[in-house]
């Protein structure tokens, strides 16, 4: 069960960080309406799988739900951003770049306090 579940708490995670730069750009009804849809997704699905596959079956409709969450989180997140489905994504070498002179500087400052 938790294999069929694994995928799901991924797609959620990733569109839990989308959702929030939405709602920090001001538009937190569409996070509103995502969820709206996903719950008639979820319900839909469970509909159909729990009848059949039971426990599996419903953690199975969970991760589907889900990653029509992550896929409706990242359209909306483009849309406002301007970015590609893959950068929304994907780390990119420019990002590992920025992220070690984020740590260094870090780093510097804390060593400078002590």
């Amino acid at each position: 069960m938790y294999l069929f579940l694994l995928p799901g708490v991924l797609f959620l995670s990733c569109s839990r960080i989308l959702s929030n730069d939405i709602a920090s750009r001001g538009k937190p009804e569409y996070n509103l309406y995502i969820s709206s849809v996903v719950l008639f997704v979820g319900i839909i699905g469970n509909l159909i799988f729990i009848p059949i596959f039971e426990l599996e079956g419903a953690a199975c409709a969970t991760s589907i739900s889900y990653f029509f969450h992550l896929l409706l989180t990242v359209k909306t997140y483009n849309k406002f951003s301007n970015n590609t489905f893959f950068d929304s994504l994907f780390i990119k070498y420019s990002d590992l770049i920025d992220i070690k002179r984020l740590f260094l500087e870090q780093s510097l400052l804390f060593t400078n306090k002590a």
